[in-house]
Parts: structure tokens; C-alpha cells; sequence
């Protein structure tokens, strides 16, 4: 039986203003290694705080991997404008869903990716001061 070696944290970077990251390492074969970074307030994304607010409780898509569209949904405590705004991985905006004012409760957004090619997006969702990124896989 091989043991199996799980990455190990190396450290603790502490950068003030809640923007830490955490390291771990772990030695490969051939003399490569790997690496894995894990920063709770990236300023990579330009959202530096993680915001879970009291007027939107969860987000979430399905099916995801999809391959024509993908659903979106969300619950709000009150009425509040959603923006959706859909980008590659290089960060270049692909698709911007209209603002629209959806009130308190439960909905669901469905988001037309047929025209996109296979690969990974990624999506942040705004509805008043909170805000959520994720990622939707396409294939074909």
C-alpha cells in the first residue's frame, strides 16, 4: 500500500485589513511540487470582503456543467435590483443580464450559454449590498 502525501501548510501570510492567505505545499514527483493558496478576502476579484448580507440568504446554479443554458437561483428578503454579469477567464465580459427589481422571495434567472464555447466562465450576482462570484462549466 503507497501513502498517499496530502499537502501541508507552510505558512500564514497575515497582510493586514483581513487579506491573509494561507499556503500549503506538497512535494511531487520529477522534482515538481505543488502549490495551493487560500486568500478568504482577494482583492483578485475586487471583492476584498467577504459580504454574506441580511437581505439575500443563498445563490446557487444548476445544472452545472450545462451545455444550452443554466439556471440561477436566488432567494431576497426585499426587494432589491439583481445585476448578473457573465466573464471568460481572462476576465472579459461575455454576457450582461439586464438590472432588473425582483421583490422578497424566491427566483430563478436562466442564463442562455448555447452561444458559448466549451470551458469555464465565471459570473458574479449583485442584489443591493450583497454580492456572489461562481463559475459555470460548459460543455458540448
Amino acid at each position: 500500500m503507497t501513502a498517499i502525501l496530502l499537502p501541508h501548510i507552510q505558512g500564514v501570510l497575515d497582510l493586514g485589513q483581513e487579506r491573509g492567505a494561507t499556503f500549503w505545499a506538497k512535494e511531487g514527483t520529477g522534482g515538481n511540487g505543488v502549490a495551493m493558496f487560500d486568500a478568504q478576502y482577494s482583492t483578485y476579484t475586487g471583492i476584498s470582503v467577504n459580504n454574506i448580507a441580511s437581505n439575500s440568504m443563498n445563490s446557487r446554479t444548476y445544472p452545472n456543467p450545462c451545455n444550452s443554458s443554466v439556471i440561477l437561483a436566488f432567494e431576497l428578503k426585499r426587494t432589491e435590483k439583481v445585476t448578473v454579469q457573465l466573464y471568460n477567464l481572462v476576465g472579459q465580459p461575455v454576457g450582461l443580464f439586464p438590472d432588473q427589481s425582483y421583490p422578497a422571495g424566491k427566483h430563478q434567472v436562466n442564463i442562455d450559454v448555447s452561444k458559448f464555447s466549451s470551458g469555464c466562465y465565471l459570473y458574479t450576482f449583485k442584489a443591493g449590498n450583497f454580492s456572489y462570484s461562481g463559475k459555470i462549466n460548459v460543455i458540448r
